[in-house]
């Protein structure tokens, strides 16, 4: 599998306040709300002193990442056209197994949404092997403890909709809802923010 934290898992991130702000723009203004620049940090913490130290105090059991060349920590803060800003961060080396969520701060509410882990159905288990035939979710540690296993996870993370929306897009023959567009600028925010990270500051998008 290619690429750091931030190209694997940053991209869906990336694309989802990307979309969100298209939509909003469409909304608002008839037409989408682009991104204009962005600004980021990349790590590869654990290859770092701190990690090394954790490892000397054997306390470094459960982060299996390695990455050979490649961050495993990226935070990146978009910046809109409007002014609004959007800040993705992901990580390889957090415990608790994959954390999916968007927060909008809005002047006049919040949304969370939680997509993985999701908290539909919550378990606990005493011993680890008391769900140990069930999938609960990517990158979990221990099924031990309390847990928030995805059910249903392709219609929570949205796959269901998007491939139905695709569908229709090809029978209607219209663009799909997530379509080229985005696409571009998933990628030009992505390779951005890497530019950003390597040279230390602001990498204004044309």
């Amino acid at each position: 599998m290619g690429g750091g934290a931030l190209l694997r898992m940053g991209a869906h991130a990336v694309g989802a306040c990307l979309y969100l702000k298209q939509w909003e723009g469409q909304q608002r203004r008839g037409k989408s709300i682009l991104p204009v620049s962005v600004m980021a940090d990349t790590a590869d913490l654990i290859h770092t002193d701190a990690s090394e130290n954790a490892r000397k105090a054997n306390a470094h059991q459960w982060i299996s990442s390695d990455p050979v060349d490649v961050e495993d920590w990226a935070n990146v803060v978009i910046r809109f056209d409007d002014g609004s800003r959007a800040t993705v961060i992901v990580s390889d080396v957090g415990l608790g197994g994959l954390n999916t969520r968007v927060t909008a701060y809005m002047t006049d509410g919040v949304i969370k949404a939680n997509m993985t882990a999701n908290d539909v159905i919550e378990t606990y288990a005493v011993d680890p092997r008391t769900f140990e035939s069930e999938n609960f979710t990517e990158k979990l540690e221990t099924k031990a403890g309390w847990n928030r296993p995805s059910c249903d996870e392709d219609w929570f993370r949205g796959f269901s909709l998007e491939i139905e929306d695709f569908i229709h897009s090809i029978h209607e023959n219209r663009e799909p809802r997530s379509g080229i567009d985005l696409a571009v600028d998933v990628v030009n925010v992505i390779y951005a923010a890497y530019q950003s990270a390597e040279e230390g500051k602001v990498i204004q998008l044309s």
